[in-house]
């Protein structure tokens, strides 16, 4: 989940939340704590605790397009 996060290039609260609630209105409630107990992963692993963790670990990784292509442009 983190690495999803990441690699869509999150990086504040407030798209977290946009994400966390388009999860919640797909799912059904049955599965909703489950997602909550996830999200709130993600925010401590990415979030509450060093700030430049996130930065660090988008640049250990190329940017993948949703194609699962590579972003750069290959010459």
């Amino acid at each position: 989940m983190a690495e999803m996060v990441v690699e869509n290039g999150i990086t504040g609260g407030a798209e977290l939340r946009e994400l966390l609630q388009r999860f919640l209105s797909l799912n059904s409630a049955r599965y909703h704590h489950l997602i909550l107990r996830a999200f709130a992963d993600v925010w401590e692993e990415l979030f509450a605790g060093d700030p430049t963790q996130m930065l660090k670990q988008k640049q250990k990784r190329p940017a993948v397009s949703p194609a699962g292509h590579s972003a750069r442009a290959s010459s």
